[in-house]
């Protein structure tokens, strides 16, 4: 019969537990719409939630969260590269035009999960994600929220976005060349 000696695996369990386990997170765990930062990203943002302050610190443009009115959905986006709003305009003009136009009747599935717009140089293209599909409603608020956006903050160029409804990333997208 074998003796086994578990003093030595006493002392190492014992050192194990003299140091703390907790592990501090990289980014907070939940987050907030940055065009109102009382509201948490995904939760109903209705006129009734309170205004932003008037000097609420500068997002960064790599981690934008837009949030939609009256609706779960919102966007986050970061820029790619800065143009002239005379660039961009036309495209985005044209996306809510044809967007808005979508959603008259009653909500539905995008074609073939896909949504595209051109204008002379510049496109921009949303597609469905993460095994979820778009409706023309949630395509509607995303290119609102993109414009609102650039427009709130004089912000214009290209940029990769995803679309978010309540906690579930439903679609990605680029405004690009």
């Amino acid at each position: 019969m074998r003796i086994i000696n578990l003093a030595p695996l006493a002392v190492l369990t014992k050192s194990c537990l003299a140091y703390p386990a907790s592990i501090s997170p990289l980014q907070p765990r939940d987050q907030y719409c940055s065009n109102a930062p009382a509201i948490k990203a995904g939760t109903t943002f209705n006129r009734r939630a309170p205004a932003p302050d008037a000097l609420t610190p500068r997002s960064s443009s790599n981690n934008v969260f837009w949030c939609v009115r009256n609706s779960q959905t919102y966007i986050t986006l970061a820029m790619t590269s800065m143009l002239a709003q005379s660039q961009v305009w036309p495209v985005l003009r044209l996306a809510l035009m044809s967007a808005n136009r979508r959603t008259t009747g009653y909500d539905r599935l995008l074609p073939e999960g896909i949504f595209k717009a051109e204008a002379g140089p510049m496109v921009l293209i949303i597609r469905n994600a993460n095994n979820h599909q778009l409706t023309r409603a949630v395509l509607s608020g995303a290119v609102w929220a993109l414009t609102d956006y650039m427009v709130e903050k004089d912000e214009f160029g290209t940029m990769v976005f995803d679309i978010f409804d309540g906690g579930n990333k439903v679609g990605a997208g680029s405004i690009s060349f």
